[in-house]
């Protein structure tokens, strides 16, 4: 068992650089609340990318350790970052984009992500849970009027890009890939629509699994897939965007189907664990043969989550040992240099390429998933 102190004290840390280093809080900055999460390697500083979706990941991990620990300023940053998800969200006024969280980006040519706009509810939800403002579940079922009105024709996938300048959606495909947002609407609302898309997710990503525990839509033509694997590579945070909607719906409506599938997939990624606890980025798809890329500290918190979640689910103990070897890995990771100022705090992302050499690349989704994997782990074992 892992210290629970140091567990403590390292989510305490991320959540304080998360917070310091890579929220903006300038008033007068049209992305104030949004979080930074991305890394110029030239630079060395934080910037925004894919801002929406991981502000709402962000939102997600300051509320866990709010909820563990009372501290107001975790929750005062989540609410901050809502306001910029508001801001971000499409209005009436908007057409029928009305619903969307691409407001800033419809008078421009470059294409937009469907896919970021559910992945995004959870931040929202996360926030109706800690405050009970009746908005924030206001804003989620307007992202879905917005889907399914919009964009989802059933069959569990969709076509995953928006085109502003067209007014057209188009390729890449994807499956309906988020965590836990449609069950948790449906518990809430009880609508059918929740509960139809839940089938159709469960369905689509089944019929995708292959025997050995990947998807065959990672190697599919004109279908969503992670943008540094290789046509034959497993990439580790593909899997978990697999595994985790049907993980979600597991824990509130179980069934042997969805297990199973899940023991095959999860178990792929656990054999494919480094035996110092951390996964790869990519990994070939001929099993037995070594991964070529770095650690991915991201990946690694992502599956330490997904494993403590399956020993809760399965009650198998290799579980648990999996996902205390993944946690440890992160725990050391973490930068705890002082003279490190911008990443005193932050958990390991990865290594990238700069004018030859490796050098670290402090991502926040290393972080963001390093807090919800320590809180879960602080849940589990009773820590306070």
């Amino acid at each position: 068992m892992i210290d629970l102190k140091k567990v403590d004290q390292a989510s305490k840390m991320a959540a304080r650089w998360l917070v310091k280093s890579s929220q903006i809080v300038d008033r007068d900055d049209p992305s104030l609340g949004a979080f930074r999460t991305e890394y110029d390697l030239a630079e060395g500083k934080l910037r925004l990318s894919n801002e929406v979706w991981q502000t709402s990941e962000a939102i997600r991990a300051l509320l866990k350790i709010h909820a563990r620990t009372g501290n107001p300023a975790w929750k005062d940053s989540a609410v901050l970052a809502g306001r910029y998800l508001e801001s971000v969200q499409c209005t009436p006024k908007d057409g029928m984009e009305a619903g969307s969280l691409w407001k800033p980006w419809l008078q421009g040519k470059d294409s937009l992500s469907v896919s970021m706009n559910y992945r995004s509810i959870v931040g929202f939800l996360e926030l109706y849970s800690a405050t009970g403002a009746s908005h924030y579940l206001d804003n989620s079922r307007s992202i879905v009027d917005w889907f399914m009105k919009r964009v989802y024709r059933g069959g569990g996938t969709h076509l995953d890009r928006f085109f502003p300048d067209k007014k057209a959606f188009g390729w890449p495909r994807s499956h309906i890939l988020e965590e836990g947002s449609f069950v948790t609407l449906h518990d809430l609302t009880r609508e059918d629509r929740y509960a139809a898309i839940l089938r159709d997710q469960v369905d689509g990503l089944i019929s995708s699994l292959e025997p050995e525990g990947t998807f065959s839509c990672m190697h599919t033509p004109r279908m969503e897939t992670e943008a540094e694997a290789g046509p034959n590579e497993i990439p580790s945070r593909s899997m978990y965007w697999h595994l985790v909607p049907m993980l979600m719906v597991q824990l509130k409506r179980s069934s042997a189907r969805t297990m199973d599938a899940l023991n095959s997939g999860v178990a792929l990624m656990r054999d494919l664990q480094d035996p110092e606890g951390f996964l790869s980025r990519t990994y070939p798809l001929e099993r037995g043969a070594a991964a070529r890329s770095e650690p991915d500290g991201a990946a690694t918190a992502m599956f330490a989550f997904i494993w403590m979640k399956m020993r809760e689910v399965s009650g198998e103990e290799a579980y648990e040992q999996s996902a205390e070897k993944a946690l440890s890995w992160v725990l050391k990771s973490q930068f705890v240099v002082h003279r490190e100022v911008d990443a005193f705090g932050a958990f390991f992302q990865e290594r990238k390429l700069l004018e030859g050499r490796a050098t670290n690349y402090l991502g926040g989704l290393a972080s963001i998933y390093g807090i919800l994997a320590c809180e879960e782990y602080l849940r589990v074992h009773g820590g306070r």
